[in-house]
């Protein structure tokens, strides 16, 4: 596949390329075991994270080359949270809804997790979904999406893929601008750093090359524990396709909840 920036057959999309043709950035957030939920949520909306693709902050470089034609201008943020069917919640989620929804925080034989509207408790087994509306974040209509992955220790590099590539699908489907994916807690698994850097960057390359995802996302935005940041940003200076034959896994499918027009 070629670039189609510099028509490079060695990746999707180069650097360059998310700077200029696309100016979609992607940057990571550090959270430690006792992160302050609301303090990261509120930073994110503000834009205040560390860049590793885009443009950055610069306004002069965004959309510099006159492609970018937004489906809709809504700022608004989508965060998603791995739950897994032993353990539950990671470290962020439970901070995350200890915070901002504490009632709907479950205890259960398999660890916290959170009860929805409907009542159903979420299990966390692998494919499974489910939406929570949060407060709004700087004035973004935000919400949380939570995806199961079954047994811990099951997880691998193709949870990893089909976890990020589920998360850009439900955001694209949500028109949300701003995608925050919580991967702190895959230190403690199966996967590296490096495996989540390279990975992330070649799931959103295929969404912006095969589904336009500029049109919609303007932002990725990776929560990482300190110890993750070096492999990190190893991993997303990989550009290349990381399999032959891509099958483009995903965690589950939910579409999620567009916002009403807005009325002139």
């Amino acid at each position: 596949m070629l670039c189609p920036h510099c028509n490079s057959p060695r990746h999707m999309l180069c650097a360059d390329g998310f700077r200029h043709k696309v100016a979609v950035n992607v940057d990571f957030s550090i959270v430690g075991a006792d992160a302050d939920a609301a303090s990261v949520l509120s930073a994110l909306a503000r834009g205040e994270s560390n860049n590793l693709l885009g443009p950055g902050t610069s306004e002069s470089n965004v959309g510099v080359s006159g492609l970018i034609k937004p489906v809709r201008k809504d700022e608004s943020l989508l965060v998603v949270l791995p739950v897994y069917a032993d353990i539950g919640l990671a470290d962020f989620g439970r901070a995350l809804f200890r915070t901002f929804l504490p009632a709907s925080l479950v205890d259960t034989a398999s660890g916290v997790t959170v009860r929805g509207a409907d009542g159903l408790v979420f299990p966390g087994t692998f494919g499974s979904t489910m939406s929570i509306a949060l407060p709004e974040q700087n004035g973004q209509r935000t919400t949380a999406l939570l995806i199961g992955l079954g047994s811990r220790s099951d997880c691998e590099r193709k949870g990893l893929c089909g976890l990020v590539g589920t998360s850009l699908d439900s955001a694209l489907s949500g028109l949300y601008s701003h995608l925050v994916i919580d991967l702190a807690d895959f230190t403690d698994t199966a996967v590296h750093g490096r495996e989540i850097g390279s990975v992330s960057r070649c799931r959103l390359s295929l969404a912006i090359l095969e589904d336009d995802a500029q049109l919609v996302l303007s932002e990725m935005s990776l929560l990482v524990k300190p110890n993750q940041v070096s492999a990190l940003c190893e991993g997303i200076d990989v550009a290349g396709p990381l399999c032959s034959h891509c099958n483009h896994p995903r965690t589950g499918t939910i579409k999620l909840k567009r916002p009403e027009p807005h009325q002139d």
